[in-house]
């Protein structure tokens, strides 16, 4: 919980990896409010668009769990929209609805030819009314608190957890004099240790139950892709600077 509340305060104040600094946030140098006319033409079907939303709990939420600065992924399908994942189901969406003054986005290309792209826009098509899969996040969430997904997995977790369940202890503790709930910590930290020694031998692969929004961010750039960053914004930074040269 300590560990969780710092990090909601970051995210409350926009600062460390949820600030403008470009030094402590690759999101930081991401458009924010909306994307330029110019950048937007410059996007082809099929590239990706990173999300970074600062007034949402759950969005919060997903970047505390993955240790990330995204918490949403959307692709282009040409024609000034998008289609992406909402609570309502896979939708086709003007590129606007992802603006907003909390709201940074990170457009991202992928070096493909166009056959491939057009490929990619009719799959991604075929998503279209597929309602939001709320299992396939709550396995992701349960995947990186238990260790499963190893490289996910923060120390921070089992703090958090921990000192969630002392507290829920403490009339136990007060009233009956032993614990009720807090032997589960020991029992978490053996599941860990289960799961670290699991993936080890077996790794997760990577599919719709395990990718997480900061994945994509990985496969763009190991596949050579390009990131278009606010350019405005980063050399307005780095002239307000005191180290930024003169």
């Amino acid at each position: 919980m300590i560990f969780a509340t710092i990090d909601y305060l970051r995210y409350a104040r926009r600062s460390g990896r949820f600030s403008r600094n470009i030094e402590k946030s690759l999101m930081g140098a991401a458009f924010q409010g909306e994307i330029p006319v110019k950048a937007i033409e410059r996007l082809l079907p099929g590239d990706i668009l990173l999300v970074q939303t600062l007034d949402s709990p759950t969005s919060w939420l997903i970047m505390y769990l993955t240790s990330s600065e995204i918490s949403h992924v959307a692709s282009y399908l040409g024609g000034g929209q998008v289609v992406h994942a909402t609570s309502s189901g896979t939708t086709i969406d003007p590129i606007e609805s992802l603006f907003g003054q909390c709201t940074r986005v990170l457009p991202t290309q992928w070096d493909w030819p166009s056959e491939q792209r057009s490929q990619v826009s009719c799959s991604l098509r075929n998503f279209l009314g597929t309602p939001y899969g709320w299992s396939a996040v709550l396995l992701k969430g349960y995947l990186i608190l238990s260790a499963r997904d190893w490289p996910y997995f923060r120390w921070r977790f089992l703090g958090d957890i921990s000192l969630a369940l002392l507290i829920l202890d403490l009339p136990a503790l007060l009233l009956l004099h032993h614990p009720l709930v807090s032997w589960l910590i020991p029992c978490y930290l053996a599941l860990i240790a289960f799961h670290w020694l699991l993936w080890k031998v077996r790794p997760l692969k990577f599919n719709e139950w395990t990718g997480k929004p900061c994945d994509m961010l990985s496969i763009i750039q190991q596949s050579g892709g390009t990131i278009m960053f606010d350019a405005y914004h980063v050399a307005q930074q780095l002239r307000e600077s005191p180290s930024a040269d003169p």
